[in-house]
């Protein structure tokens, strides 16, 4: 009988301690998702005003 609960205690601890894991994973992913999320839309928001500092550059080449 002893040996039955301590297969049961030890199956839940093992469930519990996989579902940590998981969380953290989950947890560690939403994380780094939203740090490459606002990376890149700073990268795309610099390269909008690159593309307009050289639209305007070559329109003042055209203006000369």
């Amino acid at each position: 009988m002893p040996i039955n609960t301590f297969k049961v205690y030890y199956n839940l601890a093992l469930t519990l301690y996989v579902k940590g894991l998981v969380f953290k994973a989950v947890v560690a992913i939403s994380i780094i998702s939203t740090a490459v999320n606002k990376w890149l839309k700073a990268l795309l928001a610099s390269s909008i005003l690159i593309e307009f500092a050289l639209l305007g550059i070559r329109s003042l080449k055209v203006i000369k």
